[in-house]
């Protein structure tokens, strides 16, 4: 796929995933806050603790989060390296 790809096209698609992730972690998140919503409408035997979404989703992906978050200079800097690397092999055109 990237061989079909520009690098403004991928600049973009980097850029969108900024503001709008996709994978893993988002989809569990979306069904943590569903979850967190119904069992907080519910009467519960937390007294008085509601739940977050990070309740309902599996400890190695809510952990993410606790996890020391990357600034955005260093994901511009990481993409500007990935992108160069793709360059020297020839796979990225028009780049």
């Amino acid at each position: 796929m990237l061989e079909s790809m520009t690098s403004e096209q991928i600049a973009e698609w980097y850029e969108y995933y900024i503001l709008e992730p996709w994978g893993e972690r988002s989809e569990w998140l979306r069904t943590g806050i569903l979850a967190s919503m119904v069992g907080n409408a519910s009467p519960n035997k937390r007294k008085g603790k509601p739940f977050v979404p990070e309740d309902f989703m599996p400890r190695e992906i809510a952990s993410g989060k606790k996890q020391k978050k990357q600034t955005h200079v260093q994901l511009l800097a990481a993409k500007d390296r990935l992108m160069e690397r793709f360059k020297k092999t020839g796979q990225l055109k028009n780049g």
